[in-house]
């Protein structure tokens, strides 16, 4: 058992391999030439070179056809080779990977509208038909080499000949700028015979790096050679340079990285059980974040990050305030450089960065900055503070801060008073700023934004999910939450996936197309690693079940079949993110963090543009009444009768309004977001009713038929409105109201807090009872309380606000004191929180049924008032003979 001195590592207590390499095994790794020159001597007793090797490194056998490295994975090693060859693929369009990957089919629109009747009944279902796009050549099957399961080609030769590759063979090195740089494997290398390879953790690789100067060389050079110089190719900062000068810059430039590779394991511990950071642990979570620049300290140079995050902060009080968070390709001290080119003076920080979890930047000289690039930049390539080169598109895009953000940092030499004066919504920005930064939410490029000020708990979005996903829903909705936005479980598809590190068949993978991470569920071999490296808790293991129901089980243990699953943005759906199509109160949104103009909870004008469109709308209804009350008069003149006309378009719009149901059904297809289907229902509906004043010429009816019709309108009507108006306002009211909850409450899960609770009220309620000589309790138990804590109670007093109940339990529990010891004062006590909390349950529940029940009034008064107008037409013209 290896026993940790002060000063090592703790990551060895778990050596990389099952067992620590033995002294000969160290001493034939010794011999390969990229270790031979190192002189172990330079290296501290405690972290010696020998131990390097020993627990950070392990010796793997691969067997002709193995599969080492598969191009677009994310891999945290590097291999040097002992024995053996491996064969490099070099063209992508011959790459094993890309045929494995191949893009996912979209969807044919029967196929996706035969979903509805078509999935299946029982939970995680599998069908024991291959996959097709398996069924090649380049098959991936496992098989054990040791105890390692791992993913091979079945027939190598031919694979090898077909393909463009180049050899590498014994003592050769690969992998180590992917380890490094955090990147996806750039080739799919495969064994060609038998192999002994050597596999070390990034870790290692970083002590041999930072301690020996000619292996850190070798590993610069390399990484100048194959990826540097391309990348300043392509950035705007240096488009200007001819290609003596980029020479230059590539040879000077640093890199340097800050912070822990496997953050997500510290992030978790901070974290805690709740995977959210909670305020008295924000201190330590930004003072584990390692300082790139100290705010006061000289600016050296440029900074660009290549992977990761960074926070931009500055000191306030005794704390920190972030002001911004920069991604990969973004740059820290623009503005102190072109100040300091502009007035001579040494550039000083004015923020201080930070290394969020782990981040590589690259560090251009002083000199050459100011020489070389910032006397070239011109205002469509700077922005006071952080600008984005886009790799994407090769030009450089402003980084949305918002005015927060520029207000701090003009300001960052003023007191907190003039920060405010400067922006009225200055507290709210930088408690948002602060949630996103600490709860790493910026990592994510698809995160599940939810307005609960919106939501109204109707499950629209799960049942989708669901409906895309064979039955199954692929997010929970329930996560991290800030004011009146929620972050919902769902897969972030993360700028920086730790789930893919650590998959030992590449199941879980980045799709080349669309950058999503997805699993491909025939690799899947059920281990768990990548749900156990979430740092969200966003991917969930669960077991399968044949299409009978049954539990799936491996062969020879019999235990049963797990697999990986999470969001997958819909991949192949022709209509999207069913989430976000089938949500109709605009509430749920996909968001890349990088974007930060589209972040919800960051844009102050979202208000203003809902009102804006409202206002509009609802002028245009009120513009169209006033267009046809105008031309009643020519219509006359004309022989058409103004009521034929306003009855055909209401019979049309009666029936343009019923699609909206039958859209509820269909988030599988393109059909727009259900939400813009919900406002047309909205204004449509008000223009309906102006246009059935016309019809009826604003009188009472006289008919049987008629007089059932308008009652039908009114109702439906009144009932549409109730429901716009419990729908905009109940869910605020849920969030904020007396009776509001730490978290918006699900509401299946009521009803199970509710048996909690009460378990815990008769259990405080025994106690109190068995201490207390007087029956004044007990009386009050079994009179009120149980019955009170036994089901929902005073659902109408919680619609309306009503107070008197709970005051009530509260005055008697008040007298009770008459009656009680000091010492159990806190007995009582604790009864009275228990109330409180049932009342809140109780809260919750009335105003959430309510929500999700006016819809079984509105709908059928609706499908009423679809066949009443048919009759209606059908008698008119069956009496009059199509009179007009």
């Amino acid at each position: 058992m290896f026993e940790l001195k002060a000063g090592q590592p703790e990551r060895w207590l778990h050596p990389y391999g099952k067992e620590p390499l033995s002294d000969e095994q160290i001493d034939r790794i010794l011999m390969l030439p990229q270790f031979a020159h190192i002189d172990g001597n330079a290296f501290p007793d405690l972290i010696s070179l020998r131990d390097i090797i020993r627990y950070d490194a392990r010796i793997e056998t691969y067997q002709k056809g193995d599969i080492v490295t598969l191009l677009g994975d994310y891999g945290s090693s590097a291999f040097f080779i002992l024995a053996g060859s491996v064969r490099v693929f070099i063209d992508k369009d011959t790459d094993p990977a890309e045929k494995l990957r191949r893009p996912h089919p979209k969807q044919s629109l029967y196929s996706a509208l035969a979903q509805l009747w078509r999935n299946d009944k029982e939970p995680e279902v599998r069908h024991p038909v291959q996959d097709e796009r398996n069924q090649s050549a380049l098959q991936v099957h496992h098989r054990h080499s040791g105890e390692v399961a791992r993913a091979y080609l079945t027939d190598i030769e031919e694979t090898l000949n077909k393909a463009k590759t180049v050899p590498l063979g014994e003592n050769q090195m690969f992998g180590e700028i992917s380890a490094l740089a955090r990147t996806p494997r750039t080739a799919t290398i495969v064994a060609e015979t038998t192999l002994l390879l050597v596999e070390m953790r990034w870790q290692g690789l970083r002590e041999l790096r930072l301690r020996n100067r000619q292996f850190r060389d070798n590993l610069d050079q390399l990484y100048r050679e194959r990826s540097l110089l391309n990348y300043l190719q392509r950035s705007p900062y240096f488009d200007h340079l001819d290609d003596s000068v980029l020479q230059q810059i590539t040879l000077e430039t640093r890199f340097e990285t800050y912070g822990s590779f496997e953050w997500n394991g510290i992030f978790r511990k901070i974290q805690g059980r709740s995977y959210q950071v909670s305020p008295a642990k924000r201190k330590e979570l930004i003072e584990a974040e390692p300082e790139i620049v100290k705010e006061g300290g000289p600016i050296t140079g440029l900074i660009i990050v290549r992977q990761g995050f960074a926070r931009i902060s500055k000191a306030l009080d005794a704390g920190h305030l972030t002001v911004d968070y920069l991604t990969a390709d973004e740059v820290f001290g623009l503005e102190e450089l072109q100040e300091q080119y502009r007035t001579g003076q040494p550039a000083i920080a004015k923020n201080t960065l930070r290394a969020i979890g782990y981040v590589d930047v690259l560090h251009i000289p002083l000199e050459l900055a100011l020489t070389h690039i910032v006397p070239f930049l011109t205002e469509g390539k700077l922005r006071k503070g952080v600008s984005v080169f886009s790799p994407q598109t090769g030009s450089i895009q402003e980084s949305s801060s918002i005015q927060e953000s520029r207000s701090i940092q003009e300001s960052s030499h003023s007191h907190q008073d003039s920060v405010h004066q400067n922006s009225p919504n200055w507290a709210e920005h930088q408690a948002q700023m602060n949630f996103l930064v600490d709860n790493r939410i910026i990592n994510g490029t698809a995160a599940m934004f939810i307005n609960t000020d919106r939501c109204v708990n109707c499950d629209e979005c799960v049942s989708a999910c669901a409906t895309n996903h064979n039955g199954n829903p692929r997010f929970i909705r329930h996560g991290l939450s800030h004011d009146h936005w929620s972050i919902a479980n769902a897969c972030m598809h993360c700028v920086d996936p730790v789930c893919l590190i650590g998959c030992p068949t590449g199941a879980i993978n980045r799709n080349a197309q669309s950058g999503h991470i997805i699993i491909e569920d025939t690799l899947c071999i059920g281990c768990g690693t990548c749900a156990a490296s979430c740092p969200y808790g966003n991917i969930r293991m669960v077991e399968v079940r044949t299409p009978e129901g049954e539990l799936m089980r491996h062969a020879q243990s019999h235990k049963p079949v797990s697999k990986a699953t999470k969001c997958d943005m819909c991949i192949g759906s022709p209509a999207g993110p069913a989430c976000e199509q089938a949500c109709p109160h605009d509430a749920l949104r996909r968001v890349n963090m990088k974007h930060r103009s589209t972040i919800p909870s960051l844009d102050e004008g979202e208000s203003r543009k809902r009102w804006t469109r409202r206002i509009t709308l609802s002028s245009l209804v009120i513009f169209i009444l006033m267009v046809y009350s105008q031309i009643e008069a020519s219509l006359s003149e004309a022989l058409i009768s103004e009521q034929l006309l306003s009855g055909w378009f209401l019979v049309s719009t009666i029936g343009l309004l019923t699609l909206l149901s039958v859209r509820k059904k269909l988030s599988v297809l393109p059909l727009m977001k259900r939400s813009l289907w919900m406002q047309a229902h909205i204004y449509i509906g008000l223009l309906s009713i102006g246009v059935f004043g016309f019809h009826t010429q604003w009188r009472l009816p006289t008919g049987m038929l008629d007089t059932l019709i308008w009652c039908g309108f009114i109702f439906t009507t009144i009932s549409g409105i109730a429901g716009l108006f419990l729908s905009r306002y109940f869910p605020k009211r849920l969030r904020v109201g007396k009776n509001q909850s730490a978290e918006r409450l699900l509401f299946e899960r009521i009803r199970f807090l509710r048996a909690e609770l009460e378990k815990e009220f008769h259990d405080a309620s025994i106690k109190l009872i068995n201490n207390v000589a007087s029956r004044a309790y007990l009386d009050l138990y079994q009179t009120d309380l149980i019955p009170y804590f036994s089901s929902t109670r005073n659902f109408w007093c919680h619609i309306f606000n009503i107070r008197y109940p709970i005051q009530r339990h509260y005055k008697k529990l008040e007298l009770l004191n008459l009656y009680l010891d000091e010492e159990n004062y806190q007995d009582l006590e604790h009864i009275r929180r228990l109330i409180e909390k049932k009342d809140n349950l109780d809260f919750q529940y009335a105003l959430q049924k309510l929500l999700k029940s006016w819809p079984l009034l509105h709908i059928p008064l609706a499908f009423m008032m679809l066949v009443l107008p048919v009759i209606h037409v059908v008698v008119v013209y069956a009496f009059s003979k199509g009179a007009v």
